[in-house]
């Protein structure tokens, strides 16, 4: 059983088909990219995925189980998680408390022993405490646990957020752009934390790039759309060569290495 199985998705607004007669799957320990020119539906896939949006045809299976009707803040009980193309941290808030809003959703204490600082709350609390010094420490972020989360450099914050996200049990992460406004160095260290959460957290990524050189370096196989629909599926390598998509891509046949291969 696939761990995410997509059939024959479509979203009209008005008429006008954003997404069309989409399917594929993620399987458990992939990692897998989406790619596309601007417009493609890349991240309408995202919210309908995250039920966002509500699909007008398909389905949409998590571990066999249909997402559809479903409340788009139950998606994470399900074992979806993602990140946004804009930074959406509390940035008031430190590292730390921004991890810990990854675990909102498992609190087990009532709202009076929250009020009124209950045994109870004090319990919980203090284990998610433990456990975000944990994936802090797991991410090499551990010395900044106290700072605020608008004091670290951009690329850590792209790293905070995916750690807010691994907070939340994920069994799938959906990435959506997280090497937008990156430079070279910080896109290696995003390679390294993207195989991380693959390897020790054993969570499947989907993640939506326009960085060639990025998805070519992480991703096992890719998901190509163009106009709302998918192009072509494959190993980057297939993809790489794929004439239509290099037509997408360049507007007509070119070197593949034009993609940033």
């Amino acid at each position: 059983m696939a761990l995410l199985e997509v059939k024959n998705l479509s979203i009209f607004f008005q008429g006008l088909k954003a997404v069309h007669d989409v399917s594929f799957e993620i399987a458990e320990g992939e990692i897998v990219g989406m790619i596309g020119p601007n417009g493609a539906g890349k991240t309408t896939i995202f919210n309908l995925l995250t039920n966002v949006y509500e699909p007008t045809e398909g389905e949409i299976f998590v571990e066999g189980k249909s997402t559809l009707g479903q409340p788009a803040y139950k998606m994470v009980d399900m074992g979806l998680a993602r990140t946004f193309q804009n930074i959406r941290l509390f940035k008031d808030m430190s590292v730390i408390d921004n991890v810990k809003v990854g675990f909102h959703h498992k609190g087990r204490y009532s709202i009076a022993e929250a009020v009124f600082r209950l045994p109870p709350y004090w319990r919980e609390e203090q284990l998610y405490e433990e456990r975000a010094e944990e994936i802090l420490d797991i991410f090499g972020m551990g010395d900044m646990a106290n700072l605020p989360a608008r004091n670290l450099p951009y690329g850590a914050q792209r790293k905070l957020e995916i750690c807010r996200a691994i907070a939340s049990g994920p069994k799938l992460l959906l990435l959506d752009e997280p090497a937008c406004g990156m430079n070279a160095s910080e896109t290696q260290e995003l390679m390294d934390t993207i195989r991380l959460v693959k390897d020790r957290f054993h969570t499947s990524v989907l993640l939506i790039e326009h960085d060639m050189n990025l998805v070519m370096g992480i991703c096992e196989r890719l998901i190509v759309l163009n106009y709302g629909q998918v192009l072509a599926q494959g190993d980057p390598e297939e993809v790489r060569n794929n004439p239509e998509v290099i037509r997408a891509y360049l507007g007509s046949e070119g070197d593949p290495n034009a993609l940033g291969c």
